[in-house]
Protein backbone atom coordinates (compact mmCIF):
# COMPACT_ATOMS: atom_id res chain seq x y z
CA UNK A 1 0.00 0.00 0.00
CA UNK A 2 1.21 3.36 -0.88
CA UNK A 3 0.78 5.92 2.51
CA UNK A 4 0.87 9.24 2.00
CA UNK A 5 4.31 10.67 1.04
CA UNK A 6 2.42 14.45 -0.15
CA UNK A 7 6.12 16.02 0.26
CA UNK A 8 8.15 14.11 -1.81
CA UNK A 9 5.44 13.46 -4.22
CA UNK A 10 5.10 17.39 -4.59
CA UNK A 11 8.85 17.80 -5.26
CA UNK A 12 8.75 14.91 -7.96
CA UNK A 13 5.44 17.02 -9.51
CA UNK A 14 8.12 20.49 -9.56
CA UNK A 15 11.09 18.52 -11.65
CA UNK A 16 8.53 16.97 -13.85
CA UNK A 17 6.90 20.62 -14.38
CA UNK A 18 10.89 21.45 -15.02
CA UNK A 19 11.63 18.50 -17.40
CA UNK A 20 8.44 19.22 -19.51
CA UNK A 21 9.87 23.20 -19.46
CA UNK A 22 12.85 21.90 -21.53
CA UNK A 23 15.13 21.50 -18.49
CA UNK A 24 17.10 18.10 -17.63
CA UNK A 25 16.85 16.95 -13.68
CA UNK A 26 18.80 13.95 -12.59
CA UNK A 27 17.88 13.14 -9.34
CA UNK A 28 19.09 11.00 -6.66
CA UNK A 29 16.77 9.75 -3.96
CA UNK A 30 18.35 7.55 -1.12
CA UNK A 31 16.61 5.57 1.67
CA UNK A 32 17.78 2.82 4.22
CA UNK A 33 15.75 -0.10 2.73
CA UNK A 34 12.68 -1.12 3.54
CA UNK A 35 11.91 2.68 3.85
CA UNK A 36 9.47 3.22 0.71
CA UNK A 37 11.29 4.26 -2.23
CA UNK A 38 10.17 1.99 -4.83
CA UNK A 39 6.80 2.62 -3.84
CA UNK A 40 7.37 6.57 -4.13
CA UNK A 41 9.35 6.13 -7.82
CA UNK A 42 6.19 3.50 -8.55
CA UNK A 43 3.85 5.87 -7.55
CA UNK A 44 5.19 8.30 -9.75
CA UNK A 45 5.33 6.03 -12.62
CA UNK A 46 1.91 5.55 -11.94
CA UNK A 47 0.38 8.77 -11.39
CA UNK A 48 2.70 11.03 -14.60
CA UNK A 49 3.45 7.53 -17.15
CA UNK A 50 0.83 8.89 -19.65
CA UNK A 51 1.11 12.31 -18.92
CA UNK A 52 3.55 13.15 -21.72
CA UNK A 53 6.28 11.50 -20.09
CA UNK A 54 8.28 8.00 -20.75
CA UNK A 55 8.76 6.48 -17.24
CA UNK A 56 10.90 3.55 -17.57
CA UNK A 57 11.37 1.53 -13.99
CA UNK A 58 14.70 -0.69 -13.93
CA UNK A 59 15.77 -2.52 -10.30
CA UNK A 60 19.27 -3.81 -10.85
CA UNK A 61 19.04 -5.97 -8.05
CA UNK A 62 16.87 -7.74 -9.30
CA UNK A 63 19.37 -8.74 -12.32
CA UNK A 64 21.89 -10.70 -12.66
CA UNK A 65 24.46 -7.60 -12.64
CA UNK A 66 26.43 -8.29 -15.83
CA UNK A 67 26.86 -6.43 -18.95
CA UNK A 68 24.43 -8.92 -21.07
CA UNK A 69 21.98 -8.70 -18.49
CA UNK A 70 21.55 -4.78 -17.83
CA UNK A 71 22.05 -3.72 -21.37
CA UNK A 72 18.87 -6.06 -22.62
CA UNK A 73 16.56 -4.92 -19.18
CA UNK A 74 17.38 -1.44 -19.83
CA UNK A 75 16.47 -1.66 -23.67
CA UNK A 76 13.29 -4.35 -22.65
CA UNK A 77 12.07 -1.59 -20.12
CA UNK A 78 12.50 1.44 -22.44
CA UNK A 79 11.53 0.34 -25.07
CA UNK A 80 8.27 -1.78 -23.57
CA UNK A 81 7.29 1.86 -22.24
CA UNK A 82 7.36 3.64 -25.41
CA UNK A 83 4.86 1.51 -26.84
CA UNK A 84 1.56 3.04 -25.99
CA UNK A 85 -0.54 1.19 -23.45
CA UNK A 86 -3.32 0.07 -25.66
CA UNK A 87 -0.86 -1.28 -28.69
CA UNK A 88 1.55 -3.34 -26.35
CA UNK A 89 1.89 -6.87 -27.00
CA UNK A 90 3.71 -9.21 -24.44
CA UNK A 91 6.46 -8.22 -22.55
CA UNK A 92 9.53 -9.32 -24.01
CA UNK A 93 12.22 -11.44 -21.65
CA UNK A 94 15.00 -12.69 -23.76
CA UNK A 95 17.16 -11.22 -26.47
CA UNK A 96 15.40 -13.10 -29.36
CA UNK A 97 11.84 -11.89 -28.30
CA UNK A 98 13.56 -8.58 -27.62
CA UNK A 99 14.76 -8.28 -31.12
CA UNK A 100 11.18 -9.73 -32.76
CA UNK A 101 9.38 -6.62 -30.17
CA UNK A 102 11.87 -3.92 -31.54
CA UNK A 103 11.43 -4.97 -34.99
CA UNK A 104 7.22 -4.76 -34.74
CA UNK A 105 7.84 -1.10 -32.91
CA UNK A 106 9.51 0.05 -35.68
CA UNK A 107 12.10 -0.42 -38.21
CA UNK A 108 14.76 2.47 -36.09
CA UNK A 109 14.58 0.07 -33.09
CA UNK A 110 14.52 -3.37 -35.12
CA UNK A 111 17.65 -2.12 -36.50
CA UNK A 112 18.99 0.01 -33.71
CA UNK A 113 18.53 -3.32 -31.25
CA UNK A 114 19.94 -6.04 -33.32
CA UNK A 115 23.54 -3.84 -33.36
CA UNK A 116 23.51 -4.08 -29.59
CA UNK A 117 22.94 -7.69 -29.96
CA UNK A 118 25.53 -7.90 -32.54
CA UNK A 119 28.02 -7.03 -30.47
CA UNK A 120 27.20 -8.91 -27.31
CA UNK A 121 27.50 -11.97 -30.00
CA UNK A 122 31.01 -11.46 -30.53
CA UNK A 123 33.64 -13.95 -28.92
CA UNK A 124 35.52 -10.57 -27.75
CA UNK A 125 32.80 -7.72 -26.91
CA UNK A 126 33.28 -4.78 -26.89
CA UNK A 127 32.11 -3.50 -23.79
CA UNK A 128 32.33 0.64 -24.27
CA UNK A 129 30.28 0.25 -27.66
CA UNK A 130 27.60 -1.83 -25.89
CA UNK A 131 27.32 0.71 -23.07
CA UNK A 132 27.79 3.51 -25.50
CA UNK A 133 24.25 2.15 -28.16
CA UNK A 134 22.71 1.45 -24.95
CA UNK A 135 22.69 4.87 -23.45
CA UNK A 136 22.49 6.49 -26.77
CA UNK A 137 19.11 4.70 -27.29
CA UNK A 138 17.02 6.35 -24.88
CA UNK A 139 17.83 10.09 -26.73
CA UNK A 140 16.37 8.21 -29.86
CA UNK A 141 13.34 7.06 -28.81
CA UNK A 142 12.65 10.65 -27.08
CA UNK A 143 13.05 11.89 -30.10
CA UNK A 144 11.26 9.88 -32.12
CA UNK A 145 7.95 10.40 -30.03
CA UNK A 146 8.44 14.09 -29.08
CA UNK A 147 8.50 13.08 -25.54
CA UNK A 148 10.73 13.48 -22.11
CA UNK A 149 11.78 10.45 -21.09
CA UNK A 150 12.57 10.04 -17.02
CA UNK A 151 14.41 6.77 -16.52
CA UNK A 152 14.20 5.53 -13.13
CA UNK A 153 16.95 2.74 -11.53
CA UNK A 154 16.19 1.63 -8.35
CA UNK A 155 19.42 0.15 -6.21
CA UNK A 156 21.66 1.94 -8.65
CA UNK A 157 24.52 1.27 -6.26
CA UNK A 158 24.62 -1.93 -7.98
CA UNK A 159 25.51 -0.53 -11.40
CA UNK A 160 29.23 -0.94 -10.20
CA UNK A 161 29.11 -4.28 -11.00
CA UNK A 162 28.25 -4.32 -14.57
CA UNK A 163 31.47 -2.63 -15.97
CA UNK A 164 34.46 -0.64 -14.66
CA UNK A 165 33.76 2.47 -16.40
CA UNK A 166 30.03 2.62 -16.44
CA UNK A 167 30.21 5.93 -15.01
CA UNK A 168 32.29 7.16 -16.96
CA UNK A 169 30.86 6.06 -20.35
CA UNK A 170 27.48 6.83 -19.16
CA UNK A 171 28.16 10.83 -17.99
CA UNK A 172 30.12 11.21 -21.56
CA UNK A 173 26.70 10.05 -23.18
CA UNK A 174 24.17 11.43 -21.06
CA UNK A 175 25.73 15.12 -20.45
CA UNK A 176 24.81 15.36 -24.43
CA UNK A 177 21.32 14.83 -24.14
CA UNK A 178 18.34 17.15 -23.83
CA UNK A 179 15.64 14.79 -23.42
CA UNK A 180 16.76 12.24 -20.83
CA UNK A 181 16.81 12.02 -17.39
CA UNK A 182 17.89 9.64 -14.57
CA UNK A 183 16.12 9.39 -11.42
CA UNK A 184 18.05 6.62 -9.21
CA UNK A 185 17.61 5.48 -5.85
CA UNK A 186 19.92 3.55 -3.94
CA UNK A 187 19.97 2.39 -0.10
CA UNK A 188 23.51 1.13 0.58
CA UNK A 189 24.80 4.90 1.95
CA UNK A 190 28.56 4.28 1.84
CA UNK A 191 28.36 3.52 -1.76
CA UNK A 192 25.54 5.77 -2.59
CA UNK A 193 26.98 8.63 -1.77
CA UNK A 194 30.18 7.36 -3.12
CA UNK A 195 29.12 7.55 -6.53
CA UNK A 196 27.55 10.92 -6.54
CA UNK A 197 31.04 12.17 -4.83
CA UNK A 198 33.43 14.70 -5.90
CA UNK A 199 36.01 11.70 -7.67
CA UNK A 200 33.46 10.23 -9.55
CA UNK A 201 32.09 11.47 -12.90
CA UNK A 202 28.26 12.62 -11.48
CA UNK A 203 29.21 15.26 -8.92
CA UNK A 204 27.21 18.36 -8.92
CA UNK A 205 25.17 17.05 -11.66
CA UNK A 206 21.96 14.94 -9.74
CA UNK A 207 19.53 17.12 -7.15
CA UNK A 208 19.22 14.95 -3.78
CA UNK A 209 15.55 13.73 -1.75
CA UNK A 210 16.61 11.51 1.07
CA UNK A 211 13.44 9.53 2.27
CA UNK A 212 12.83 9.21 6.03
CA UNK A 213 10.31 7.65 8.09
CA UNK A 214 6.87 8.34 8.34
CA UNK A 215 5.58 10.97 10.27
CA UNK A 216 2.97 10.58 13.29
CA UNK A 217 -0.18 11.01 11.20
CA UNK A 218 1.03 8.80 8.03
CA UNK A 219 2.05 5.79 10.72
CA UNK A 220 -1.25 6.22 12.01
CA UNK A 221 -2.78 5.89 8.93
CA UNK A 222 -0.42 2.62 7.90
CA UNK A 223 -1.36 1.04 11.07
CA UNK A 224 -5.11 1.61 10.48
CA UNK A 225 -4.91 -0.03 7.07
CA UNK A 226 -2.82 -2.68 8.64
CA UNK A 227 -4.71 -3.88 11.61
CA UNK A 228 -8.45 -5.64 11.55
CA UNK A 229 -8.52 -4.02 15.02
CA UNK A 230 -8.40 -0.49 16.43
CA UNK A 231 -5.50 0.89 18.11
CA UNK A 232 -5.85 4.07 20.98
CA UNK A 233 -3.91 6.91 20.09
CA UNK A 234 -1.36 6.43 22.38
CA UNK A 235 -0.53 2.58 21.29
CA UNK A 236 0.02 4.12 17.83
CA UNK A 237 2.36 6.36 19.28
CA UNK A 238 4.07 3.65 20.76
CA UNK A 239 4.67 1.98 17.40
CA UNK A 240 5.54 4.85 15.73
CA UNK A 241 7.99 6.38 18.52
CA UNK A 242 9.49 2.91 18.06
CA UNK A 243 9.96 2.56 14.77
CA UNK A 244 10.48 6.28 14.08
CA UNK A 245 7.79 5.62 11.31
CA UNK A 246 10.12 2.99 9.40
CA UNK A 247 7.14 1.54 7.18
CA UNK A 248 8.92 -2.36 7.19
CA UNK A 249 8.95 -1.95 11.15
CA UNK A 250 5.66 -0.91 11.43
CA UNK A 251 4.21 -3.81 9.66
CA UNK A 252 5.76 -6.33 10.90
CA UNK A 253 5.26 -5.31 14.58
CA UNK A 254 1.13 -4.60 13.38
CA UNK A 255 1.50 -8.68 11.60
CA UNK A 256 2.82 -9.30 15.29
CA UNK A 257 -0.25 -8.29 16.79
CA UNK A 258 -1.96 -9.66 14.83
CA UNK A 259 -0.85 -12.91 15.86
CA UNK A 260 -1.20 -12.03 19.91
CA UNK A 261 -4.49 -10.20 19.47
CA UNK A 262 -6.05 -13.72 17.92
CA UNK A 263 -4.32 -15.65 21.07
CA UNK A 264 -5.17 -13.10 23.89
CA UNK A 265 -8.64 -11.89 22.45
CA UNK A 266 -7.60 -8.85 23.44
CA UNK A 267 -5.36 -5.79 23.21
CA UNK A 268 -3.43 -2.79 25.55
CA UNK A 269 -0.33 -1.12 25.52
CA UNK A 270 1.77 -4.02 27.03
CA UNK A 271 0.98 -6.41 24.78
CA UNK A 272 1.76 -3.37 22.13
CA UNK A 273 5.03 -3.29 23.82
CA UNK A 274 5.65 -7.53 23.91
CA UNK A 275 4.92 -7.59 20.42
CA UNK A 276 7.74 -5.10 19.53
CA UNK A 277 10.22 -7.25 21.92
CA UNK A 278 9.46 -10.18 19.84
CA UNK A 279 9.92 -8.99 16.58
CA UNK A 280 13.11 -7.26 17.85
CA UNK A 281 14.71 -10.02 19.41
CA UNK A 282 12.80 -13.05 18.74
CA UNK A 283 14.56 -15.61 16.40
CA UNK A 284 11.30 -15.42 13.90
CA UNK A 285 11.11 -11.29 14.57
CA UNK A 286 11.16 -10.00 11.21
CA UNK A 287 12.79 -6.92 12.48
CA UNK A 288 15.51 -9.44 13.81
CA UNK A 289 15.84 -10.79 10.51
CA UNK A 290 16.10 -7.55 8.75
CA UNK A 291 18.80 -6.52 11.29
CA UNK A 292 20.96 -9.73 10.25
CA UNK A 293 20.38 -8.64 6.33
CA UNK A 294 21.80 -5.38 7.05
CA UNK A 295 24.29 -6.67 8.67
CA UNK A 296 25.21 -9.28 5.76
CA UNK A 297 24.74 -6.55 3.55
CA UNK A 298 27.42 -4.18 4.84
CA UNK A 299 29.89 -6.95 5.63
CA UNK A 300 29.56 -8.09 2.51
CA UNK A 301 32.84 -6.49 1.15
CA UNK A 302 34.90 -7.99 3.54
CA UNK A 303 36.84 -11.12 3.43
CA UNK A 304 36.87 -12.49 6.71
CA UNK A 305 32.95 -11.55 7.45
CA UNK A 306 32.25 -13.25 10.16
CA UNK A 307 35.31 -11.96 12.49
CA UNK A 308 33.62 -8.57 12.21
CA UNK A 309 30.33 -9.85 12.50
CA UNK A 310 31.13 -11.31 15.84
CA UNK A 311 33.37 -8.30 16.45
CA UNK A 312 30.54 -5.59 15.94
CA UNK A 313 27.77 -8.15 18.17
CA UNK A 314 30.39 -8.25 21.12
CA UNK A 315 30.26 -3.85 20.71
CA UNK A 316 27.25 -3.40 20.55
CA UNK A 317 26.30 -5.75 23.58
CA UNK A 318 29.82 -4.04 25.55
CA UNK A 319 31.08 -1.36 24.15
CA UNK A 320 35.28 -1.96 25.22
CA UNK A 321 38.73 -0.69 24.39
CA UNK A 322 40.82 -1.87 22.17
CA UNK A 323 42.77 -4.45 24.51
CA UNK A 324 39.48 -5.82 25.85
CA UNK A 325 38.11 -6.50 22.15
CA UNK A 326 41.31 -7.91 21.12
CA UNK A 327 40.67 -10.52 24.51
CA UNK A 328 37.48 -11.34 23.67
CA UNK A 329 38.43 -12.02 19.99
CA UNK A 330 41.33 -13.97 21.36
CA UNK A 331 43.80 -11.64 19.13
CA UNK A 332 46.76 -9.79 19.87
CA UNK A 333 46.42 -6.24 19.69
CA UNK A 334 48.04 -5.23 16.92
CA UNK A 335 46.34 -7.81 14.88
CA UNK A 336 43.13 -6.40 15.99
CA UNK A 337 43.66 -2.65 15.71
CA UNK A 338 45.04 -3.31 11.56
CA UNK A 339 41.35 -5.18 11.62
CA UNK A 340 39.34 -1.92 12.89
CA UNK A 341 41.45 0.39 10.43
CA UNK A 342 40.52 -1.56 7.32
CA UNK A 343 36.92 -1.68 8.34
Amino acid sequence: MFINRKKELDILDAYQKYIHSGKQIHLTLFGLRRMGKTELLLKFKEEYGHKGLIIPYLNIQKIVPDLNNFSKQFLIELLYESVPVAKRFDKPSTWDDLLVFATRVGEMEGTYLLKVSNILSRRTVDESAVLDLVFSFPEKIAEKHHLKIIYIIDEFQEILQIQKNILRIMRAITEKQKHVNYWVSGSVFTVFEELFGYKNPFFGQFKKITLSGFDRGSSHELIDWLLPLRLDAVQKNILHDFSGGQPYYLTAICERIIQEYAIQKDMNRNIVKYCILQELFGETGKINEHFEYLMDVSLAKFTNKDLYKKMLLYLSQQPDTLSGISQHMNMPSGEMSSYMKHS
